[in-house]
């Protein structure tokens, strides 16, 4: 990245992208580390190609930007997971698979502790995400 597209950049932009680089300790572990570089990217470009939804998310919502990157990261990697595209037979992960689980388990918790979503609901959407893993594949 440039510097002149980082001085360009809106602040709630730069805020964002900040946020998601200061997530990336979390994930460094070996499980959800093979999948991670690629959800990064995938939003990253995102926020940059949509500005003006970052912008609206984070000042007409009140959204913190560490808490949107989560709520993201927990969107795509269900999405994944859910398609299909990440197993090698019905109801069984790849690594890839298995690491964007990770990957969505962490953001679950992280949110948790912020108190953006209860224990219960963390409990419900990895059901969720459990039950959708196995009907597809």
């Amino acid at each position: 990245m440039g510097i002149f597209n980082w001085l360009f950049r809106s602040k709630q932009v730069k805020d964002m992208l900040r946020a998601l680089d200061e997530l990336r300790p979390l994930f460094d572990s070996s499980g959800p580390r093979i999948a991670f570089n690629g959800i990064m990217q995938r939003l990253r470009a995102y926020i940059i190609e949509h500005p003006q939804e970052i912008r609206e998310n984070l000042v007409r919502h009140g959204h913190q930007p560490r808490i949107s990157c989560l709520v993201a990261m927990v969107r795509i990697t269900r999405d994944d997971l859910a398609s299909g595209h990440d197993h090698i037979y019905r109801g069984i992960l790849s690594m890839v698979g298995e690491s964007k689980k990770s990957i969505f388990e962490i953001a679950m918790q992280e949110l948790e502790k912020a108190t953006v979503c209860t224990a219960e609901v963390r409990r419900l959407r990895s059901q969720e995400l459990e039950d959708a893993i196995a009907e597809v594949g």
